[in-house]
Formats: C-alpha cells, sequence, structure tokens
C-alpha cells in the first residue's frame, strides 16, 4: 500500500528537520537519520518518551514489506498512518 510507504516517508523527513534544528546535518541515509534521531531526542535529551526510540525503525520495516514484499493488511497500514501522524504532530510539540 503506497499509504504505508508515504507515511514512513513523512516521519522521515521530520526527523530529517529536527535534526537540523538541533544544529546536526546527519547524512541523509534512513539507518543514521533513525539512530541519530533516537539518540538525540530519546537517549540523550529526554525530548520524546522512550517509545518513539523505534517509531522510526517500525515505519522503516513495514514501509520495507508494503514496498518489496507481499504487501500489508489494510489495518496495518491504518495503524502506520496513524503512527505517522502521532510522530509528526508529537515533534510539532516538542521543537
Amino acid at each position: 500500500m503506497p499509504s504505508a510507504s508515504r507515511a514512513y516517508y513523512s516521519a522521515f523527513q521530520i526527523a530529517i528537520a529536527a535534526l537540523f534544528y538541533k544544529g546536526l546535518k546527519p547524512a541523509i541515509d534512513h539507518r543514521t537519520v533513525q539512530s541519530l534521531f533516537a539518540d538525540t531526542f530519546v537517549n540523550r535529551n529526554k525530548i520524546l518518551p522512550s517509545k518513539y526510540k523505534a517509531i522510526l525503525y517500525d515505519l522503516h520495516n513495514i514501509r520495507i514489506d508494503a514496498d518489496y514484499k507481499l504487501g500489508i493488511k489494510r489495518q496495518t497500514a491504518k495503524t502506520q498512518l496513524q503512527n505517522a501522524k502521532d510522530f509528526l504532530e508529537k515533534l510539532e510539540k516538542e521543537i
């Protein structure tokens, strides 16, 4: 489902923007952004609760399934969209 892919990429782009906001200029690859985001916003600075530590990883893994494997269920796509929305809203409040 394309929505699962778009959900991940919206979260990925806001994570990059948040890192730039914090003065970091990460290499724009998925794993670097994911780990730097978790380290900066959850581990070190405690800006976000721990549930956000793995959200980019989880969104990314579902995107891989949706784009390259047999696809995902409609409910999984809905959950993916809700998780991305929650992520965006939480970051908007925090930065």
